[in-house]
């Protein structure tokens, strides 16, 4: 998805992250929007108006909203 490449790396993470860390977050396929905001560092409504224009895919899982790619 082009918004996950441009978005930079977590601002929260100023470790060097282990292998096995790297092969759990790309196994990482969907986020919650507090998640997601976590870790790519940006604000909910920022994410919102992106899943609103398309940008990100989203979908309803019960009241919670997920975030997938892939």
């Amino acid at each position: 998805m082009a918004i996950l490449d441009k978005i930079p790396e977590p601002v929260s993470q100023k470790h060097k992250v282990s292998e096995p860390e790297q092969g759990l977050r790309d196994q990482h396929r969907a986020w919650s929007i507090g998640q997601f905001c976590q870790y790519f560092g940006i604000g909910r409504t920022t994410v919102y108006e992106q899943i609103k224009l398309g940008r990100l895919r989203a979908r309803k899982i019960g009241k919670r909203t997920i975030i997938t790619y892939r």
